[in-house]
């Protein structure tokens, strides 16, 4: 008799459990092996039950082909992510008996009537369920639109509130920077009310196998923890794209998300680059994606999407402009702004907007960070602090960054400083008061280009000029400008940096590699030679991942 879907829930629970407790890769093995055999056994079937079972395979093989010793800590929770759902999809079968869920189950139509997962609203098992038609506040069927997709905007939400500041006076500026710290009006603050989570803004956000931030966490490093010396390069897969890689690839699970500018979304496999799904909505992708808790989020010219690891759709949030900042998935909260100059808060697993606000500025050209309440965000010539519970504006620092860039410009938090890109320097900000600590002046090289990335020990940061070209600076956290270099193309992409070292790319030039402030250029280069870098490149699980023109590479 074939195992229930209960049984394979309870094998896959104590695997879980089991996996917690032992980073020894011949124990990983067996515990998996032991839950791919009973899924074998099962009588599942469906698009779902295949990709779970690919994604345990996937993870088997490359613990038989590589020669590890312990596992890190990274792939052990990747593994343990990839347990985790086949859990849920198991027991999401024993309580549906025949229906076939969805990835996650989080909106899913049936027939006239709509289920959404709203946490523990609504019902004892978290669910709303209302009929098309049906009284309240809330009624679900109206955010069908005629396409039968799930549109967050048909969504009635609370945009109330009082203007963040009466007060015009300006402050002053304790540090003598010349950044002028002035509070402002802004319109239709939203009253949102969201309750930030126990434990550590990093920790949150530092979650599993997630990938929730540009540059995939608040460091903006663009690697994992468990990143060690990349020695000799060796090129494992290339993939042709068709389109423009203009955003750095996001990691989920065992697929890479990789944004191009003519074909949307791109998702292939980690292992071989072979295409497993692609989602377009006929609309241009310049920036980033993010991954939370397995969906995708990304911002395109007509709003925010989010879709499954196939690709199909959850929601889009439309806006009144393009998306160029890449979003903070946080705590399942969407936070982004777009070039109107309005700022969002969605939730992530219906697009319901939590809250918004529209600020007598220009668009949003700076990436969200987070630290311990405050939300901080940027306009081309404003940071903002907006705190995360309420969406008040506590605070707004006069910081001209550039107006409608094409960059991804993003802010570093370490150690409770916010780290904040301007237009030729980089901001030491008080998450709290805004006020700045200290300014980095590298006018003299052009302009920003990329986002702040921070070690224990250093910030880097890249410029480019367009008669001297791109240059990486290497800033102490005192402020001082420890180092120039010059780079061998031109517009630098952000780095990758770690404790070890510094990998930087630029159009029209190779991957380049820094290690102990020196560069080790032209001895340690990546890259074809009739090729340029197109986005960040990206290290995770001791790869490293670069797009050139219209493909992509994996190198190990």
């Amino acid at each position: 008799m074939a195992p229930d879907p209960l049984y394979v829930a309870t094998v896959a629970e104590s695997v879980r459990s089991s996996l917690r407790t032992t980073d020894d890769p011949d124990e990983v093995r067996r515990y998996l092996y032991e839950l791919r055999d009973t899924m074998y056994e099962s009588e599942f079937d469906g698009r779902v039950y295949t990709d779970l079972l690919d994604g345990l395979e996937s993870h088997l093989d490359r613990l038989e082909q590589e020669a590890l010793g312990s596992i890190g800590e990274t792939r052990r929770e990747r593994i343990i992510d990839e347990v985790h759902r086949i859990e849920r999809f198991c027991q999401r079968q024993q309580d549906n008996g025949d229906s076939q869920p969805s990835d996650d189950g989080d909106v899913t139509k049936m027939g006239n009537n709509i289920t959404i997962n709203i946490g523990n609203a609504g019902s004892d098992d978290g669910c709303l369920t209302d009929t098309t038609g049906g009284s309240g506040d809330l009624d679900p069927a109206d955010a069908w639109d005629d396409d039968n997709q799930w549109n967050a905007d048909k969504l009635s939400a609370n945009t109330s509130g009082e203007d963040a500041f009466s007060d015009s006076s300006d402050r002053d500026d304790p540090a003598g920077s010349g950044v002028n710290i002035t509070p402002k009006t802004w319109h239709e603050t939203a009253a949102w009310d969201l309750k930030l989570p126990f434990g550590t803004t990093a920790s949150v956000l530092r979650n599993g196998s997630d990938w929730p931030a540009y540059r995939r966490d608040l460091r903006r490093q663009g690697a994992d923890s468990d990143v060690g010396t990349f020695g000799a390069p060796t090129l494992d897969w290339k993939t042709y794209l068709g389109g423009s890689p203009l955003g750095e690839p996001a990691v989920l699970g065992e697929r890479l998300v990789v944004p191009t500018k003519e074909e949307g979304l791109l998702f292939l496999s980690r292992s071989n680059g072979d295409q497993r799904a692609q989602f377009n909505p006929g609309t241009t992708c310049y920036t980033s994606p993010v991954v939370h808790d397995g969906t995708v989020y990304c911002g395109f010219d007509d709003g925010l999407y989010a879709m499954d690891r196939w690709g199909d759709q959850t929601w889009k949030h439309s806006t009144n402009n393009w998306v160029r900042t890449v979003p903070l998935a946080f705590d399942g909260v969407i936070l982004f702004g777009d070039s109107d100059g309005t700022f969002y808060a969605l939730d992530a697993d219906t697009g319901r907007l939590q809250g918004s606000f529209n600020c007598d500025d220009t668009g949003f050209e700076v990436s969200p960070a987070i630290h311990d309440g405050t939300v901080v965000a940027g306009t081309a010539f404003t940071a903002l602090g907006i705190d995360y519970e309420t969406g008040t504006v506590d605070w707004t620092t006069d910081i001209t960054a550039d107006q409608n860039s094409s960059y991804s410009k993003a802010p570093a938090v370490i150690d409770g400083t916010v780290y904040y890109p301007g237009k030729d320097a980089v901001c030491a900000l008080n998450p709290n008061t805004g006020v700045v600590q200290w300014q980095a002046d590298i006018s003299d090289y052009g302009r920003i280009v990329s986002a702040v990335a921070g070690t224990d020990a250093s910030l880097y940061v890249c410029t480019h000029d367009m008669d001297m070209g791109g240059y990486l600076h290497t800033i102490r956290k005192s402020g001082t400008v420890e180092r120039t270099d010059k780079l061998e193309g031109g517009t630098p992409t952000s780095p990758v940096a770690t404790d070890w070292g510094v990998i930087v790319g630029s159009l029209e030039g190779p991957l380049e590699r820094y290690e102990g402030g020196e560069s080790l250029f032209p001895e340690w280069t990546l890259g074809p030679s009739d090729d340029w870098t197109r986005a960040a490149p990206v290290v995770d699980d001791g790869t490293l991942y670069a797009s050139f023109s219209r493909s992509l590479y994996a190198f190990s």
